[in-house]
């Protein structure tokens, strides 16, 4: 994502079900149970990723900055690893997690986690526990019987939606594939001001899903 667009991003949205604000939260086994239960709550929603940013107050949204480095994090204890590898570990089905780290011009830092669940077929567990989202506080899975028993139903019915039709394209070629004029007039962004405005609202109503600096198409968005 560019600096940008996550400016705009945050601004927009409010702590979610699949959004959560962090200033300097650098525990591998809370950033865990983040990733399962943002994870999870995304693929209740239908939608292709969560998102974690640090840097930012969570109830004023306030840029703050950050001092988490995820690339350099390691866990605690006698046994340290880097963070990724901990998460990576110790994180079931293996989930695509994305950190991109920002600079402002002040010299605040952000950081923002996409946590992919595109191809993810079962609720995502941390060191073996399933969680979720209820409003935005994580909770144990399993004392939600109702969101655990939809969860398991929307793998079935979102299968074939969240494969993709069409893989590794730049946006040239998106732009090529799909009828973009065609879905600018019906979403009514005829005020769009730049492109990438109009790749995040491709990407927010899961039209297309980023992978890396490439796009794919999903099955259910592609154009005839």
């Amino acid at each position: 994502m560019e600096l940008n667009a996550l400016l705009e991003f945050i601004k927009k949205y409010d702590e979610s079900e699949t959004l959560d604000y962090k200033e300097n939260l650098k525990e591998a086994s809370a950033i865990g149970e983040y990733i399962s239960s943002l994870g999870n709550s995304a693929l209740l929603a239908g939608f292709p990723a969560a998102h974690m940013i640090w840097g930012i107050k969570d109830m004023t949204k306030k840029i703050v900055g950050t001092t988490f480095e995820p690339y350099k994090t390691k866990t605690s204890g006698k046994n340290q690893m880097p963070l990724t590898t901990h998460l990576s570990t110790f994180t079931d089905p293996h989930v695509n997690l994305e950190f991109e780290e920002f600079t402002l011009q002040d010299n605040k830092k952000l950081v923002l986690l996409t946590i992919d669940v595109t191809h993810i077929n079962r609720p995502i567990k941390y060191h073996g526990k399933e969680y979720i989202r209820v409003g935005t506080s994580n909770k144990d899975l399993a004392e939600f019987p109702e969101k655990e028993r939809r969860l398991w139903q929307s793998f079935e019915s979102s299968k074939f939606e969240l494969e993709f039709a069409k893989t590794d394209l730049n946006f040239d070629e998106v732009n090529v594939l799909l009828n973009i004029d065609y879905y600018i007039k019906a979403r009514k962004l005829t005020s769009l001001s730049s492109t990438e405005e109009l790749i995040q609202n491709l990407l927010e109503d899961n039209v297309i899903q980023k992978t890396g600096h490439q796009f794919n198409i999903t099955n259910t968005r592609c154009a005839s």
